[in-house]
């Protein structure tokens, strides 16, 4: 496995290798299987869209908002920290 999902409810994954830009990659959300090819190159531990996420809309990892996104994310691409709006409860 090349990518991983800690929550099923989680709309990004976290690479734990580095991933070359239209690379098929599999990762395991729950008890299914997502398939995405990436749209760009993503580093080792950097995170990437299991969907397209809105701008506004809840960036979730462990289950969790961790923030939000400022523009529109597709799905594949690179999700670098460049959110706002981050929930510190």
């Amino acid at each position: 496995m090349s990518a991983i999902v800690i929550n099923e409810a989680d709309n990004v994954a976290t690479a734990v290798k580095q991933l070359t830009s239209g690379s098929p990659v599999r990762v395991m959300v729950g008890s299914r299987e997502e398939k995405v090819t990436l749209r760009d190159d993503v580093p080792f531990l950097h995170k990437f869209a299991l969907k397209d996420i809105a701008k506004g809309e809840a960036v979730t990892k462990y289950g969790q908002p961790i923030g939000e996104a400022t523009s529109r994310l597709k799905k594949a691409s690179m999700f670098t920290l460049i959110i706002c709006g981050v929930d510190a409860a």
